[in-house]
């Protein structure tokens, strides 16, 4: 049994280190953004006709505005603006398009903005959720299987320092401040004002 689980835990640390090195690397990023800066995003606009009339439900429309006008990235709802314009935003990291359709021209107005490594650095950080085309779904999917793998390997590592080991105070004694401290900082996350 313990061959095997020393198995599971060294392909689980490999495959843990690449994304562990990304979170801790692009997190370093985001806390100590007076170190590394924060340059504004280069941003270029355009005007473009639209090959045919808008039809259909808004999703269908940021689907086909991506496609006809080949704008890379993850789709976002659209926004209805007070003056009847319609907005959709598409974003990957280092690049984001936000398009602006308006109710009485035939055109849209592309505004793409372009960041420096920083903020592309981040934008991996904060990329999530399954949506927005296959390359997205593999990036949560992976994610996903190192959230679980980092679980496997917790629950496997305190079974082993259990079986392994006939004095446990002083490992109880640094499980309980461990899971104290997360305790404390969730809470605190929850409830901070």
């Amino acid at each position: 049994m313990y061959p095997l689980i020393r198995k599971i835990h060294l392909y689980l640390a490999l495959s843990l280190f690449l994304f562990t090195l990304m979170y801790f690397f692009s997190g370093y990023v985001m806390i100590h953004e007076s170190w590394f800066g924060r340059p504004e995003a280069q941003l270029a606009e355009e005007i473009r006709p639209l090959p045919r009339p808008l039809k259909g439900t808004e999703p269908n429309i940021s689907e086909y505005l991506q496609e006809e006008l080949n704008i890379p990235g993850k789709r976002f709802p659209g926004e209805l603006q007070e003056d009847g314009t319609l907005r959709f935003n598409y974003w990957r990291p280092g690049e984001g398009y936000e398009v602006t359709v308006y109710p009485d021209r035939p055109e849209v107005t592309i505004k793409h903005r372009r960041w420096q490594w920083q903020e592309t650095t981040i934008g991996f950080h904060r990329l999530h959720n399954y949506k927005g085309g296959w390359i997205y779904a593999i990036w949560a999917f992976l994610l996903d299987i190192v959230s679980l793998s980092l679980i496997v390997f917790g629950i496997t590592g305190i079974y082993m320092w259990f079986k392994l080991t006939k004095k446990r105070l002083a490992g109880w004694i640094l499980l309980s401040i461990t899971y104290l401290y997360t305790l404390a900082t969730i809470l605190y996350l929850v409830y901070a004002p």
